[in-house]
């Protein structure tokens, strides 16, 4: 963690931000924690050979997709979560 000029506490990212996401989706539905989850579509792609920045310049890729996901109090098993279709929903891009 470091303080930027613009005085915003930030980290370094894994640049590969899609399988940040899938880790931390598999964690939470082997933890038995998620309830559903979909996918909606996010910011534009960026490849490996040409990857977007961030605030501080660190470089990602990305196929643009986010993730939504319900917890739950409840233990629920693998084979019980809910896969949703959010491909209707779009947020917004923010432009340059």
């Amino acid at each position: 963690m470091h303080f930027t000029a613009k005085t915003i506490t930030t980290h370094k990212i894994d640049p590969d931000v899609d399988e940040t996401r899938e880790f931390l989706l598999e964690d939470l539905a082997y933890s038995q924690s998620l309830k559903k989850f979909g996918y909606v579509g996010g910011i534009e792609p960026s490849s490996y050979d040409q990857p977007d920045g961030n605030l501080t310049g660190d470089p990602y890729f990305t196929d643009g997709q986010r993730i939504v996901m319900w917890m739950s109090s409840q233990p629920t098993a693998i084979g019980d979560i809910e896969i949703l279709d959010l491909s209707p929903y779009r947020t917004g891009h923010i432009a340059d």
